[in-house]
């Protein structure tokens, strides 16, 4: 599937990532974007390094985000999981 979405709870709130699978030169990565609880729209990137799926720069994103990199790649691996 090239995009899906997931809802993840955010503290006492639940916010809807949208993820956009993406092909650069450098390999896929998956554009993710969300509005925040602040109102403020966040988007970064995730990469695959050593079978896991990172943030492409950890130090763009919020603590929030950074708090979530293991959940958005159970997440992706979970959506390619599904499309085989």
């Amino acid at each position: 599937m090239q995009h899906f979405t997931k809802r993840i709870a955010i503290g006492q709130s639940f916010l809807n990532f949208y993820f956009n699978k993406i092909f650069t030169v450098e390999g896929i990565r998956y554009h993710v974007s969300v509005v925040g609880t602040d109102k403020k729209a966040y988007s970064f990137n995730m990469e695959l390094k050593e079978n896991d799926w990172v943030l492409s720069n950890p130090l763009n994103c919020p603590s929030w985000i950074t708090d979530l990199e293991k959940e958005f790649s159970q997440t992706i691996n979970d959506n390619i999981s599904s499309d085989n």
